[in-house]
């Protein structure tokens, strides 16, 4: 079985559910049994950059996708496919940037407060730049055993 140390420093496309052009994070820095950093270092090419950053409200967004490349790789680890999730919501966002900034290394660390066994989970999130947090949320998650029937069956009602 492959440890969590394997993963530090890889691409993170292939254990995130979304495809190439919507992934919006790039490498991953730490992983353990509760918690995961992602970084990410924008540039006038990234998605929603604006001429002097990207708007601080994407922060949810990376915060988000964070939480599914750790999904991606706890099921990696267990020989299980890469699957989808849903984010429910977010408290208490709050950022102290509006944009940021190109050319610099954004970090974004999440730390699983709860994960039950439905498939709803609670995570604490931070975005980091030169060590200074510049902003924080929870985020409500839920990932269905079979994301595919899910979506049907929601439909269906």
């Amino acid at each position: 079985m492959q440890q969590t140390s394997d993963f530090i420093g890889k691409n993170i496309e292939p254990y995130s559910p979304l495809s190439r052009t919507m992934c919006l994070l790039d490498t991953i820095r730490a992983v353990d049994t509760d918690s995961f950093t992602a970084s990410v270092v924008l540039s006038k090419s990234s998605s929603f950059a604006e001429e002097n950053g990207v708007p601080a409200w994407v922060g949810i967004e990376y915060m988000a996708q964070t939480i599914a490349a750790f999904a991606g790789v706890k099921a990696t680890m267990h020989n299980q496919p890469v699957q989808i999730g849903f984010l429910l919501g977010s408290r208490k966002y709050q950022s102290d940037l509006d944009t940021f900034p190109f050319d610099q290394e954004i970090l974004v660390t999440i730390v699983e407060l709860l994960q039950d066994e439905t498939g709803l989970g609670v995570f604490d999130c931070k975005i980091q730049i030169q060590d200074k947090v510049v902003a924080c949320a929870k985020l409500n998650v839920f990932q269905p055993r079979d994301p595919i029937r899910f979506i049907q069956e929601q439909i269906n009602e």
